[in-house]
């Protein structure tokens, strides 16, 4: 028997630099994107291909748009990593040129994301909020569902505009619920200190609903069977959203209004307990007019 008694070496510390520091991390092209640190708010990082532990330190892209405007989340657009900022967005793709291996071009210098949570991603489509405005973005021309230009389409400018706690906006929490064809919304009302309200949007309807529910997180799951269900983070327990089988009224209510205004409308001899109608669509008939 021999025994080697060479002094043992290790290498592998040696081959990589330590991962650069964030918040803010994201799969693109078989690669690991980090970004979110405070000291290089505007920088974004990439490992080395299929080993996310492998940085070089001087793979990373730079995307100042000359503002300061720190980058705030990380999407994905089909084959395109989408970087945030709070009053912008940039498109990152391969180049598949070896020597400059990613490309970023400027979509917007408006409308970006709040925070990390302030974006989701839906067939083709990142819907995303910003510091005024709810949006959906398909690469091209944003659509603003918050503050329609169309008359016909339903508005929440007043409250994305007056009723939202500015301050708290970088909590913002949004997810998709394809179950229902929805985008939940999690926001702080103004004056309060934590989220106490969604706001739903649905893609069938095009219609705006709001809850009063304390939710300071939101996430959707899929199971085996690609049956998809909406979770909540509340005040430090896991919670299953949109359960049960109480779907509100099942009866027609309506009424005749007794005033009123083109925004407005009041009936006084409609007799509800407080929150009785909240949630429900609600229709206008113009007599008058003999329009909807």
């Amino acid at each position: 028997t021999v025994v080697d008694t060479t002094n043992a070496t290790i290498t592998d510390f040696d081959e990589n630099s330590p991962p650069p520091s964030g918040s803010l991390v994201r799969s693109f092209k078989d690669r690991l994107w980090v970004s979110g640190n405070p000291l290089a708010p505007t920088r974004i990082h990439y490992s080395g291909v299929l080993t996310p532990d492998t940085y070089d330190g001087t793979a990373y892209l730079e995307l100042d748009q000359d503002t300061g405007d720190r980058i705030t989340g990380l999407g994905r657009l089909l084959n395109r990593l989408v970087v945030f900022m709070r009053d912008g967005r940039i498109q990152i793709s391969s180049t598949g040129n070896s020597e400059v291996l990613f490309s970023a071009a400027v979509s917007s210098r408006d409308s970006g994301s709040v925070g990390a949570q302030g974006h989701t991603e839906y067939e083709g489509i990142l819907p995303h909020i910003g510091e005024r405005d709810i949006f959906l973005w398909d690469g091209g021309q944003a659509l603003n569902i918050s503050s329609p230009s169309a008359a016909d389409r339903p508005s929440i400018q007043d409250t994305m505009r007056n009723k939202i706690e500015t301050s708290r906006l970088t909590a913002t929490s949004m997810s998709v619920y394809r179950s229902k064809n929805q985008i939940w919304t999690a926001l702080t009302s103004t004056g309060n200190s934590r989220n106490d309200m969604v706001l739903i949007f649905d893609f069938e309807m095009g219609t705006w609903s709001r809850y009063d529910v304390d939710v300071d997180c939101l996430a959707e799951v899929e199971d085996a069977d690609d049956d998809s269900f909406l979770y909540a983070g509340i005040r430090g327990h896991l919670c299953r959203m949109d359960y049960g089988d109480y779907d509100g009224p099942t009866a027609l209510i309506s009424g005749t209004a007794t005033g009123g205004d083109t925004e407005s409308l009041t009936d006084s001899a409609e007799v509800a307990t407080a929150d009785t109608l909240k949630g429900m669509y609600v229709i206008w008939y113009d007599v008058s007019a003999n329009t909807v």
